[in-house]
């Protein structure tokens, strides 16, 4: 028994983290249960297939339906049990496999989208902050020190000195003051960043050398490639740019230009909670932070939070 829970276990670790998942066919469930139960149990109990763990949530599983239901199967499952018992039918008061099941959710597609990219600020506001700077001209000594920044740290690319928010030579101190932290050597190696997004294009000259490929996965077009797709699919690239960019003689630099940096493509097409929660914490014994640009829409007064699973993966 104790070799087989051990194979169990080795398996789910070395199996795809998220298989993919048909939703005009099954209806999913992801479900906490009590710790050192088996969900193979909770499974045979409820005419469900088990379809693996959830992600990194301890405890925490997927199961699924043979065919789709108008239902909740869990939930109809509980009612049922709670009126036997009230009724004291024979055999109800024995334990059942949903006095184990803490959290059930039966997953949806659409709840929380569409959900917005980060963008730059829109028109009107960019267009107010350019007439405020009309007139402001580079500063010299600060435009030499730039250049003299570059070639200490062997910065080669062409728009180094336009990337303001690392170095302003314009609006002096109105960076975010990384250049010193450079310079002492911190530059991002042996770090590694997530771009939780629409994915991101590891051909490119400017990431391909820091593409790290073994944090990485697409969850729209499940695979390990969370190469764009779509048109639309240029906001993780540029986020990943802002980050890791090479040194090198294209464009810019990222903030941490020797780091390593993954895409867990999710922004795509529309996405469960569950599988939403798994990218949260895709892969996190190798990746050390994620980045999240995005969100539901956001009127300045409210804005929808995340699910419990995707707050609990957090």
């Amino acid at each position: 028994m104790k070799w087989t829970r051990a194979l169990i276990a080795i398996s789910s670790i070395l199996a795809p983290v998220l298989a993919a998942r048909d939703y005009e066919t099954h209806d999913y469930y992801a479900v906490h249960l009590r710790q050192g139960v088996r969900p193979e149990d909770v499974s045979l109990a409820l005419d469900l297939h088990y379809d693996g763990p959830l992600g990194k949530l301890d405890d925490h599983h997927i199961f699924r339906t043979n065919r789709q239901h108008g239902y909740d199967h869990i939930d109809t499952a509980r009612k049922e049990l709670k009126w036997r018992r009230r009724k004291r039918e024979a055999g109800s008061d024995e334990p059942h496999a949903l006095d184990h099941v803490l959290l059930s959710q039966k997953q949806e597609l659409h709840k929380r989208f569409p959900l917005v990219k980060r963008s730059v600020l829109p028109p009107l506001v960019q267009g107010a902050r350019m007439q405020r700077r009309q007139g402001e001209a580079p500063v010299d000594a600060a435009v030499q020190k730039g250049i003299d920044l570059a070639k200490a740290l062997d910065i080669g690319d062409p728009i180094f000195q336009e990337q303001w928010h690392l170095y302003n030579h314009v609006q002096l101190g109105h960076d975010i003051n990384v250049t010193g932290v450079w310079a002492q050597g911190i530059t991002g190696k042996n770090s590694t960043i997530s771009i939780v997004d629409d994915g991101l294009d590891m051909d490119s000259d400017d990431l391909k050398d820091n593409y790290f490929a073994e944090g990485s996965y697409d969850f729209n077009d499940p695979g390990d490639d969370p190469k764009p797709r779509l048109s639309d699919d240029k906001h993780g690239t540029r986020c990943a740019g802002e980050v890791a960019a090479v040194k090198n003689d294209v464009c810019g630099v990222g903030v941490a230009y020797d780091s390593k940096v993954a895409g867990e493509r999710i922004l795509s097409k529309i996405i469960s909670d569950a599988d939403e929660a798994v990218a949260m914490n895709y892969a996190f014994e190798k990746n050390h932070i994620y980045s999240c640009s995005w969100g539901p829409p956001d009127d300045g007064t409210a804005m929808e939070g995340p699910g419990v699973l995707i707050r609990r993966a957090m």
